[in-house]
């Protein structure tokens, strides 16, 4: 896969931001994390947020925080405390991830090591155009539901499993529980 940046999209600093529709799996399910290969390629996170006017707003994370140490009720907590630096990025960024919330199409595998079941995420892309940091558009370019990527594997010929077989209904109880 090699390196890759992380956008992370945070939707609680204004109330207008969990309407938007900017950033939806095809369920309509809101989507927190995406990775890009076209910004540095170094690890960074770059959280995208509404700023004080509600424009959807890129910023770089600093890694160089020093942690802090603390005991709270009695167990040891390291934070860190970091500056966001707004981006001037003026471009258009791919940005490729999976939903968390939808569920995996489950499948019959050999590998042996899920137990003869396999799991394959709904993709998604989406291209996000920036002008001096701030977001301007956002499309999903890719994309689809879990019940068509389900018909699709089925058209490839793969052997999807239904969601009530006992052993599917054994691994989604385990995602669930994580």
């Amino acid at each position: 896969m090699g390196m890759f940046d992380t956008l992370t999209f945070i939707y609680d600093v204004t109330p207008e931001a969990w309407t938007s529709p900017l950033f939806l799996c095809p369920e309509g399910h809101r989507i927190r994390e995406l990775q890009t290969k076209e910004l540095e390629c170094s690890m960074d996170t770059y959280v995208i947020a509404p700023d004080v006017e509600g424009k959807w707003t890129m910023h770089l994370t600093s890694r160089d925080a020093a942690p802090r140490y603390s005991f709270v009720s009695g167990r040891l907590v390291r934070t860190a405390v970091t500056e966001c630096k707004k981006s001037d990025l003026t471009d258009s960024v791919f940005a490729y991830g999976n939903c968390d919330e939808c569920l995996p199409v489950f499948f019959e595998s050999l590998n042996v090591w899920s137990g003869g079941i396999g799991e394959r995420e709904v993709f998604l892309e989406f291209c996000l155009r920036f002008e001096a940091g701030r977001l301007v558009t956002s499309e999903r370019a890719l994309g689809q539901t879990r019940e068509e990527l389900r018909q699709q594997m089925k058209r490839d010929g793969v052997g999807v499993l239904p969601d009530d077989d006992r052993v599917v209904m054994k691994h989604i109880e385990a995602r669930r529980k994580k």
